[in-house]
């Protein structure tokens, strides 16, 4: 694949992104971008360099239109992306799922709403935030819900608000009762594939099988994602030392956890892995983003970063990979094995300040100290 054509028409994409308003690149410009990449690669495979050149005719159309209503609505004060109720029917089924499978694995109702509202695509994330904000507000549930109601007017939302309310009033497993909805909810709502990625997530960390419609999307995106390449080295172990600072500070965290056997080994692996693949910067983000999705779709730790190791030419990345995989094969402390190739790192590839905003998150979301280079 040439890695050049699909480089630029990712960056030329990114740029057209910034003509939307701020509030619609932040719910939305993520998903948008994965969209087109993902179309890109597909056009690539089916009709080479002209494929894809024919399908920038119908995005710049698109883009387009969208941007024009996008910074009307903007000026006017409106959210488009809360007042469609079409597309929040749509992913209601897929988000009841995860609810139904969040408590039934003993999640607390708070806990799920965290979930959804963190994981899960815009508009029901920013929805689902809104119940979340309330109930760590000290605001009562039925309050909650009600608002709930409030900032997304959905029929089928009603019902699903009535099986809470139902379960508040006589008891019974609210998992097994929401789960009986979620294919009537489906069949009248639908199902919106931009939700099975966080839907495999969360299948893989609470042990739940997946659903027909979630199952079957899975090699197909795993194979596309497959085709992306790094193209540019240098940045990427550049950016390594540092990424594997989060990656050890991450996994020592949760090791307190691991003594009293609240977490597995590989998850802890797991968590840190998807913590380096949130806010770090690119080509790093996108490398750890597909790792994360390999480990997700149920190819596991040592699959995953075997892939990783063969899809990426670095000689960095070859070594890390290689800690990893020897703890895979003969134990030991994951953190402590990773710790000696920050500085290694460091001294043969550098260190980019592009990382450090990243990094000084993640340090205060672990309360643990910043390298001084990130201060």
């Amino acid at each position: 694949m040439s890695v050049k054509v699909l480089s630029i028409s990712d960056w030329c994409y990114q740029a057209l992104l910034r003509a939307y308003p701020r509030r619609f690149r932040r719910r939305f410009g993520v998903e948008m971008g994965q969209v087109f990449r993902s179309s890109c690669r597909s056009a690539y495979r089916t009709a080479g360099t002209g494929g894809v050149m024919r399908l920038w005719l119908p995005a710049l159309w698109d883009w387009t239109l969208t941007a024009i209503r996008e910074q009307v609505s903007s000026l006017l004060g409106k959210e488009w992306g809360m007042d469609d109720t079409r597309i929040f029917d749509r992913q209601l089924g897929d988000m009841v799922w995860m609810m139904s499978m969040g408590l039934l694995a003993g999640y607390s109702l708070e806990m799920v709403f965290e979930v959804l509202s963190k994981e899960v695509p815009e508009p029901s994330r920013s929805v689902f935030k809104r119940v979340y904000d309330d109930l760590c507000s000290g605001t009562g549930l039925e309050t909650a819900l009600a608002n709930l109601q409030k900032a997304m007017p959905s029929r089928l939302l009603g019902k699903v608000i009535e099986v809470i309310q139902t379960k508040q009033k006589v008891g019974g497993n609210l998992g097994e009762m929401l789960l009986v909805s979620v294919e009537r909810l489906i069949q009248l709502g639908g199902s919106d594939p931009a939700d099975y990625a966080p839907m495999r997530k969360l299948a893989w960390q609470v042990g739940a099988p997946l659903p027909d419609r979630a199952r079957e999307a899975e090699q197909e995106s795993s194979e596309a994602e497959r085709d992306y390449g790094v193209n540019d080295i240098a940045a990427l172990d550049r950016q390594l030392g540092d990424a594997v600072w989060m990656l050890f500070s991450t996994y020592l965290t949760d090791e307190i956890w691991l003594k009293f056997g609240e977490l597995r080994t590989d998850y802890a692996l797991y968590r840190a892995v998807y913590q380096v693949s949130l806010e770090t910067p690119e080509p790093t983000r996108s490398v750890f983003k597909q790792l994360d999705q390999d480990i997700v779709t149920g190819m596991g730790i040592k699959a995953a970063f075997t892939n990783l190791r063969n899809d990426v030419p670095s000689r960095l990345v070859s070594e890390l990979v290689g800690v990893i995989l020897e703890q895979q094969e003969h134990g030991g402390n994951t953190g402590l094995m990773l710790k000696p190739l920050v500085e290694k790192f460091i001294q043969e590839a550098g260190s980019d300040p592009a990382m450090y905003p990243a990094m000084r998150s993640l340090a205060k979301l672990l309360d643990v100290p910043v390298p001084d280079r990130a201060k």
